[in-house]
C-alpha cells in the first residue's frame, strides 16, 4: 500500500501531498491543517473533514485526484456498544445527549431526546419495535448532524417529532427503514412533523415514511410549522434516499405549512420522493403559504400529489454562483457529487449542488465554494458554458447566444458580452 505525507509549500501557500517516493502528486489550498485527512490511493480520493476548513475556498489540483468532504458522523461499529436511551436516565421525561456518539432507544422509552449544543454528530438507532410519544429536539444545536436508522415512532402530541435549530447545514441521514407518524387531531395543531429549522439536507440510502393522518394538522410533514416564516430555510434531498411524506390536511408534504413560508427546495441524486397533501401542494406550498423555487435533478424519481415530475434540470455554475440550465443543456466539463458513497465522492460528469456547496466545473480542479442560490436569472441563452461572474457583472460569450433577446434579472447584477 502506498504511503503518503503532507508538506507545506510556503511559496505557493498550499499543502503538497507526497507519495512514498517523496514526489508531490497533488496540492491542497485553503485548508487550515491536514489533521484527519485520508487518502484513498486506489481511487485517488482525498477526503478532508470539517475541522480542516478555514473559511476559504478549498482547491485540489493533481492529475486524476478528486476531493471529498467527510460527513463527520459516528458509525455504529460491531465492537462499540451504543449508549442506551432509557426512562431511568431521563429527567422529567427528557433524556439529554451532551456529546457526539451512537445511541439506541430502549423498547419502553417514551419522552423527549434533547441534543445539547455540543452534540453535533449523533446517530439514533431504533428499538426494534414501534415507540410511542417520542420526540427528538435538536433545536439547541447549530448545524446538527443527525442519523436515524430503523427508527419507528408514533406520537400524538402537539409538537414536532424531529425539531432542528439554527444553521443552514443541518443534516438528517436516513439509513434502514424508518417511520415517523403523528396522529394528533387537535384544533390548531400547527407543528411540522419534521421542522427543518434554518435549513435541512436529507441524505442517505434508507427509507423514511412520514405522515400526519389526522385532521387540523397545519404544519408540513418536512418543512415549516403552520403560519411560520421560514422563507430563508432551504430543503435539499439527495443521495439515494427514499422519502414518502403524506399529510391529510393543509400543510405541504415537503415545504411550507398552512399560511407559512419556506425557502428553495431541491431534490437531487437518485432520491425517490413521494409527497402529498390534502389541501396543499405535495412539494412546495401549504394552503395559503409560500415556497421558493423547487428543482428536481435528472436522476430523481418524484411524485407531487400523485403527478410524476418530468420537468427536471441540472444545476451548473459560473464562478461559484448558480444558474439553471434547460434539460439537456448541462455543462460537459463539470463534476458530479455521488452521495451514495460515504463520504460523498466527486466524479467527472455533470454538476449538482449538495449541502450548500457547489463544485466548480473545471476538469483540472475541484473547489468547494459556499454558494448563494438564486442570485440572478439569465434568459435567452442556449448554454452557460464560458459564462463568468465577477464583481456583479455577468459576462456571456457569442457562443451562448441563441438568436433571442438576452435578459438578466437580479439585484445589483449587470450584463456584459
Amino acid at each position: 500500500m502506498d504511503e503518503f505525507s503532507f508538506a507545506y509549500n510556503e511559496t505557493e501557500g498550499c499543502y503538497e501531498l507526497h507519495n512514498s517516493s517523496n514526489e508531490p502528486v497533488a496540492k491542497l489550498k485553503g485548508i487550515a491543517n491536514t489533521e484527519g485527512i485520508t487518502v484513498d490511493s486506489a481511487n485517488k480520493v482525498i477526503t478532508i473533514t470539517k475541522a480542516n476548513l478555514d473559511g476559504k475556498d478549498v482547491t485540489l489540483t493533481g492529475d486524476g485526484y478528486n476531493l471529498a468532504l467527510a460527513n463527520d458522523v459516528p458509525k455504529a461499529e460491531a465492537t462499540v456498544e451504543p449508549t442506551m436511551i432509557t426512562n431511568e436516565d431521563a429527567t422529567d421525561g427528557i433524556f439529554t445527549i451532551s456529546k457526539d456518539g451512537v445511541y439506541q432507544f430502549a423498547a419502553n422509552f417514551t419522552g423527549t431526546v434533547k441534543l445539547g449544543a455540543e452534540a453535533k454528530n449523533v446517530k439514533l438507532l431504533g428499538a426494534g419495535k414501534q415507540l410511542s410519544n417520542v420526540y427528538i429536539d435538536a433545536s439547541a444545536v447549530t448545524n446538527a448532524n443527525l442519523w436515524i436508522e430503523d427508527l419507528s415512532i408514533t406520537s400524538n402530541a402537539k409538537k414536532s417529532v424531529i425539531l432542528f435549530g439554527t444553521g443552514t447545514a443541518n443534516y438528517l441521514t436516513v439509513e434502514g427503514t424508518n417511520s415517523l407518524v403523528n396522529t394528533a387531531s387537535y384544533e390548531d395543531y400547527d407543528q411540522a412533523l419534521i421542522n427543518v429549522g434554518s435549513g435541512l439536507n436529507i441524505l442517505g440510502g434508507g427509507t423514511l415514511m412520514a405522515s400526519m393522518p389526522g385532521d387540523n394538522s397545519y404544519g408540513a410533514i418536512i418543512g415549516s410549522d403552520g403560519y411560520e416564516d421560514r422563507s430563508g430555510s432551504t430543503i435539499n434531498i439527495g443521495g439515494s434516499v427514499t422519502v414518502n411524506a403524506t399529510t391529510n390536511d393543509s400543510g405541504a408534504g415537503i415545504g411550507s405549512g398552512d399560511g407559512a413560508s419556506i425557502g428553495a427546495i431541491s431534490i437531487g441524486g437518485t432520491a425517490q420522493v413521494t409527497a402529498s397533501s390534502n389541501y396543499g401542494e405535495g412539494i412546495g406550498e401549504g394552503l395559503g403559504g409560500n415556497a421558493g423555487a423547487v428543482t428536481y435533478g435528472t436522476g430523481t424519481t418524484v411524485a407531487n400529489n400523485g403527478t410524476t415530475i418530468t420537468d427536471k434540470t441540472d444545476v451548473v455554475t459560473a464562478d461559484g454562483l448558480t444558474a439553471q440550465s434547460n434539460p439537456g443543456d448541462a455543462a460537459t466539463t463539470s463534476w458530479e457529487l455521488d452521495n451514495e458513497k460515504n463520504p460523498p465522492v466527486a466524479t467527472y460528469s455533470k454538476l449538482v449542488k449538495t449541502g450548500g456547496y457547489t463544485l466548480n466545473n473545471s476538469a483540472t480542479e475541484i473547489s468547494y465554494i459556499k454558494a448563494d442560490y438564486d442570485q440572478f436569472t439569465l434568459s435567452g441563452v442556449k448554454s452557460t458554458d464560458g459564462i463568468t461572474v465577477k464583481d456583479g457583472v455577468v459576462t456571456i460569450t457569442a457562443d451562448n447566444l441563441d438568436g433571442k433577446d438576452v435578459t438578466l434579472t437580479g439585484d445589483g447584477y449587470n450584463l456584459a458580452l
